[in-house]
């Protein structure tokens, strides 16, 4: 969601804002969990219609409270969320102003391509990331780091900085029952998968199995092929 605070309100503190959910036919609120907000110099300064200047925060706060439970739904599958209730408290801040709210979405951890914003995306792929590569990742978090990894954000670098096998985490996300079609395994494996071929010395330079027109990092460099399979930095 987007946060907006008027700008020049305060001197000092933070503001918090918790997310609670209330689930379908029961009277509770399941406090998900907040983000501070800086409103004196934080946020992104924007202007309303009209003139008034304001700070945009754009926040993501998981729905599961348990960071152990990232990505996993905390009411049972047939229990909808029937409205969230957005609580509002100071952190020692002095800030006397307005706040608007636009932009309130939920989104299914299984398709993270509805996250609004790439800072927000980040957040997502290194929490699921760092469960995924647990002993302890439970089956939505495995498929939700999947569907992470098709972002063309993450690159072969960054994905296996979380000590991650794209092979073993799709033969471990079809273990759990997700069906990934030929050419999304294929697209994948190929963006961040091991390649598997071999050196070849040709008369026009060094050329790597199926590797035409593309960069593999091959035993921890980077090798570019041109359009010929010949490679431009052997």
């Amino acid at each position: 969601m987007n946060v907006y605070l008027e700008k020049g309100k305060a001197t000092t503190g933070e503001i918090m804002v918790e997310v609670c959910s209330t689930p379908n036919g029961d009277g509770y609120w399941y406090q998900s969990g907040g983000a501070k907000l800086d409103p004196v110099s934080g946020g992104t300064p924007v202007t309303a219609p009209g003139g008034r200047e304001l700070l945009r925060n754009s926040i993501y706060v998981p729905l599961n409270n348990k960071a152990d439970d990232y990505a996993v739904y905390p009411f049972t599958a047939k229990v909808a969320i029937r409205n969230t209730i957005l609580a509002l408290h100071n952190e020692d801040s002095d800030y006397e102003g307005r706040v608007y709210y636009d932009n309130i979405r939920y989104f299914d951890a299984e398709d993270p391509d509805d996250i609004d914003t790439e800072e927000n995306f980040m957040n997502h792929a290194d929490r699921i990331f760092t469960i995924a590569a647990s002993e302890n990742a439970k089956p939505e978090q495995i498929l939700s780091a999947v569907k992470a990894a098709e972002n063309p954000l993450i690159t072969k670098e960054l994905f296996n900085a979380y000590g991650l096998v794209i092979e073993d985490l799709i033969a471990a996300a079809e273990e759990e029952g997700s069906v990934l079609s030929d050419e999304e395994k294929s697209a994948l494996t190929e963006k961040l998968g091991e390649p598997s071929g071999t050196w070849k010395k040709e008369s026009g330079g060094w050329t790597y199995t199926d590797a035409k027109g593309r960069s593999y990092v091959i035993d921890g460099k980077t090798y570019t092929f041109d359009a010929k399979g010949y490679c431009v930095n052997p």
